[in-house]
């Protein structure tokens, strides 16, 4: 029997739109970083696109490395505040962990998707209620152009504080995704969401978060009517922003695609020091 859980965001119909227009710009930089689990360089590639969706232009940042197949994608959805680096250079920020997920095979997609609502941050609660169904269209859009890519059939959803509301949002109406990666978001009150919808997925959350509560995350992934793996690492003495665990969080993300490639069980709790 289908158990429905209430979140908070209304019912959003998703439209695809089937021709999309992309043009695309030579690779723009590459750094070497270590492969900590090869011992010997890594070359991350990075290029930035232009795509054209129903709601207008948004800029599409790529990185990959560039002397190894490419094993996975991700589609990196970011937070109210923007992104924190939109320039490729490794020791400036990471966003999303993004330098080591491409070291690891991924090729990591990061739409700038508050483009098309002419903002690079947003705090405003009431603003992005209003503008949810916009940025949710254009992520459908972008998801559909990242399916499309050659590189791997596999694709997995990395969603952070608001891009994780958005991430369940968007991974619930695709069954074919590999996994779904939720950080620093999770169930409120009043939303309805059917977790029997999503892929394997990853939660991480600061025990400490006093923006989205970590009672969230735990909810997420505590709710009946799951069909298949979820693990919620939950971390201790981390607040709300994490990117300072960048770097832990994509080695949470390797292992987490590992096993689920692997088919080892992953569906307990896990509680990280």
């Amino acid at each position: 029997m289908l158990k429905v859980l209430r979140c908070s965001a209304s019912q959003i119909v998703f439209l695809l739109i089937g021709l999309m227009a992309f043009e695309t710009t030579p690779p723009l930089y590459s750094a070497t970083l270590n492969d900590e689990g090869k011992g010997k360089p890594c070359e991350v590639g990075f290029a930035t696109s232009r795509l054209k969706t129903s709601e207008g232009e948004l800029r599409l940042d790529e990185y990959y490395r560039k002397d190894a197949p490419r094993q996975a994608k991700i589609l990196f959805i970011h937070g109210a505040e923007g992104l924190l680096s939109a320039t490729p250079a490794p020791d400036i920020f990471d966003n999303g962990g993004e330098h080591k997920l491409a070291c690891s095979g991924f090729d990591v997609f990061i739409p700038h998707y508050f483009e098309v609502s002419g903002r690079r941050s947003m705090y405003s609660i009431s603003d992005m209620e209003a503008q949810s169904p916009r940025w949710l269209l254009v992520l459908e859009q972008t998801l559909a152009h990242v399916i499309s890519q050659d590189h791997s059939p596999r694709v997995f959803v990395y969603g952070r504080s608001l891009g994780g509301f958005l991430a369940l949002q968007l991974a619930s109406h695709h069954h074919n995704l590999a996994g779904l990666i939720v950080v620093s978001a999770g169930l409120r009150n009043g939303n309805s969401l059917h977790v029997s919808d999503l892929p394997p997925t990853l939660i991480v959350h600061g025990a400490d978060d006093q923006i989205v509560p970590a009672a969230q995350a735990k909810a997420l992934n505590d709710a009946p009517g799951w069909r298949v793996t979820h693990r919620l690492v939950l971390l201790r003495h981390g607040g709300h922003n994490l990117y300072f665990m960048s770097d832990d969080i994509a080695q949470f993300i390797i292992d987490f695609s590992h096993s689920i490639v692997d088919r080892r069980p992953s569906n307990e709790g896990r509680r990280f020091h």
